[in-house]
């Protein structure tokens, strides 16, 4: 195991250089800059870094992201993760990044009470009651990272839309800060509407939706594609072992003409459940910035992507894509650590 960092508070931090300030009203200013919220169209945004999230962050996108938590974890078994930790050889120090409501988090420590977790995000709107092993901090993983701080496991789940870059900004700032031999995991949406028998037409609204926000995305430098070239990202970053799993997340349950398994049509019930309640979320801020549409017209364009999220008789999914790679010991000798073994 490796402490690269005092044991965590269980409390909100602040990076360093939000630090330093004797001034009560600098400190009043700074901390409403960085908890505080920006309303727009109805919905509350992040504060600090503001804009660079395009997503909300207000109470009813907290209990979403709660019920799509839910459903990631039906759709991985109940498993947290796919690095070879076991509790005979757990990772030391951990960082999650985009931690957003924090459970991923809170969980490790629960299963890993020795590990030192440190999970940040640009919104606090994580709980209190936490493990004492856990820490959450206001951070923008894309900036430069804190030089001194190294980890056994680095994590991403559910970040699209979050990076400009995600090769510069997470996969080599990762591959920087991990410990020889540690590993690095991404569990990501990649929202592509796909189709494997032929019953979705080229019109279905759900990817018509997806193709637009797409290229919204781009112009905003926060492409929502990058599930697709993750496992490229990695080996570009530098590392080694890199695996690549990719698990089906049907729009709804197909009703009885679709091939699906049991789990999977619970899954399919539970994403459309999501996909219905987060559709404004995922829109609004960049339909509004980026193309000058006002709330009552970007809702009036989703109520066709609506109607396709309901769509039993179209048999179309999304993925999500588990990629994993570890930091090699050396650039001569290779990888050690725990060994990766698929099932």
């Amino acid at each position: 195991m490796s402490g690269n960092f005092p044991p965590p508070s269980g409390d909100f931090s602040f990076t360093s250089e939000y630090q330093g300030s004797t001034n009560d009203e600098d400190t009043e200013s700074l901390t409403e800059s960085i908890i505080g919220v920006q309303e727009e169209n109805g919905r509350t945004y992040h504060s600090y870094q503001a804009g660079s999230y395009p997503y909300p962050n207000d109470e009813r996108e907290k209990e979403r992201l709660e019920l799509q938590y839910e459903c990631i974890s039906v759709l991985f078994g109940g498993r947290l993760f796919f690095a070879p930790w076991s509790r005979q050889h757990y990772p030391g120090t951990i960082l999650d990044i985009g931690t957003g409501t924090g459970r991923w988090a809170i969980e490790m420590g629960d299963k890993f009470p020795l590990s030192t977790i440190r999970a940040t995000d640009l919104s606090p709107i994580q709980t209190t009651h936490v493990p004492p092993n856990v820490n959450f901090c206001i951070e923008d993983g894309s900036l430069p990272w804190h030089p001194s701080l190294f980890y056994d496991y680095v994590h991403t789940r559910m970040t699209v839309g979050c990076w400009s870059d995600f090769c510069t900004d997470v996969c080599t700032q990762a591959y920087a800060q991990l410990n020889p031999g540690g590993w690095f995991e991404s569990q990501e949406l990649d929202p592509w509407v796909y189709c494997d028998d032929g019953t979705m037409p080229d019109s279905f609204q759900p990817l018509v939706w997806v193709q637009e926000m797409s290229e919204i995305a781009d112009e905003a430098q926060r492409p929502v594609l990058m599930a697709q070239t993750a496992r490229q990202s990695y080996e570009q970053a530098g590392f080694q072992n890199v695996r690549e799993l990719a698990f089906r997340i049907p729009l709804n349950d197909w009703g009885g003409g679709g091939n699906l398994t049991r789990l999977e049509r619970r899954v399919g019930r539970m994403w459309e459940e999501n996909m219905l309640e987060g559709l404004s979320a995922m829109s609004l801020g960049l339909y509004t910035r980026y193309r000058n549409m006002n709330q009552k017209r970007v809702e009036g364009r989703l109520l066709h992507v609506r109607r396709g999220l309901r769509d039993k008789n179209v048999h179309a999914y999304m993925r999500i894509v588990v990629v994993l790679g570890q930091k090699p010991t050396s650039p001569d000798r290779g990888v050690t650590g725990p060994s990766l073994q698929m099932t």
